[in-house]
Parts: C-alpha cells; sequence; structure tokens
C-alpha cells in the first residue's frame, strides 16, 4: 500500500465514520509516517518487560524528533495482570509517563484469535471486554471534542 493510497482511503474513511483506529506496524516506515500525519491520537501499547520499554523509549524518542506533540499520545498497559516481576509504576517511571488504559491478560483473547471472533464479541463479560470497552468510552469522551477522529494503535 503506497502512502498516498494510504492517505486517500484514511480521507475517506473520516468522512464516513465518527472514529477510525488504526493498527500500525512498530516500524516508523512509510505508510505508518502517512498514519501518524494525519492521526488525532497515538496510543501506544506498552508490556511488562524490559524489551518492550526500550521499544518504546525508542519510539518516544522518534515522536520527539518528528515533532509528533506529547499532548497527542496516550500509553496503554498491555497485560498488565501479569506477573512477571515488573509493575505499572515501574513502567511509567521508565518512560516519563502515565498509563492512561489498562489492558489485562485474559485466556479469552488466544480463545477468540483462534475460533475467529473478537474476544468482545465472544466473551462480552470477560475482564479483557471489560477493559476496551472502558478504554473505548475514555477515548469516545475525548473524541467528543471534535466529531471525526482518527487513532492510530503504535505496537512495539
Amino acid at each position: 500500500v503506497t502512502e498516498a493510497k494510504l492517505a486517500r482511503l484514511l480521507e475517506v474513511a473520516r468522512e464516513s465514520y465518527d472514529a477510525i483506529v488504526v493498527d500500525t506496524s512498530p516500524f516508523f516506515h512509510g505508510p505508518m509516517l502517512a498514519t501518524l500525519d494525519r492521526t488525532d491520537e497515538l496510543l501506544v501499547l506498552c508490556g511488562l518487560d524490559v524489551p518492550t520499554l526500550k521499544n518504546v523509549k525508542l519510539a518516544q524518542q522518534t515522536l520527539d524528533l518528528l515533532s509528533f506533540p506529547l499532548s497527542r499520545v496516550r500509553f496503554i498497559l498491555n497485560r498488565s495482570n501479569s506477573k512477571v516481576g515488573m509493575k505499572r509504576s515501574e513502567v511509567e517511571t521508565a518512560l516519563g509517563v502515565k498509563m492512561a488504559f489498562e489492558v489485562p491478560s485474559d485466556r479469552a483473547v488466544p480463545l477468540s484469535v483462534n475460533r475467529g471472533t473478537p474476544a468482545v464479541v465472544a466473551d462480552a463479560g470477560c475482564d479483557f471486554s471489560r477493559a476496551v470497552r472502558a478504554m473505548a468510552k475514555g477515548l469516545r469522551q475525548t473524541e467528543q471534542a471534535k466529531k471525526k477522529k482518527l487513532f492510530a494503535l503504535a505496537r512495539t
């Protein structure tokens, strides 16, 4: 997909939908940069492991070099309930930011992937589904200030 085609696709989507979420690649290459140029809010997934923190830190530095405003970046702690020897507070300290949302690890996610049905549909009552609905509600509240909004979800 070329940057020009992606840009046009995002323009059409913005005209048709109140909110658009683009799940980007973890690399700052042409299509990601084209998406970033049109992003109202960037959602950055963080994990409870040192390699991911290193990658998020590099992403922060890259965003700074690109002059992407930190005010448009929100951080999501993924698999927040994993007991891997690291806590949310340590992640926030290492990155110098606060987590806006948490998404817990939940058995419903791999089950839903294997079945081809989104977890929020397959098991609406699971912890993961509740966290996704809470995140959507939080994003919707900020989206109300601007009718049409593009969210980019950056995996690191």
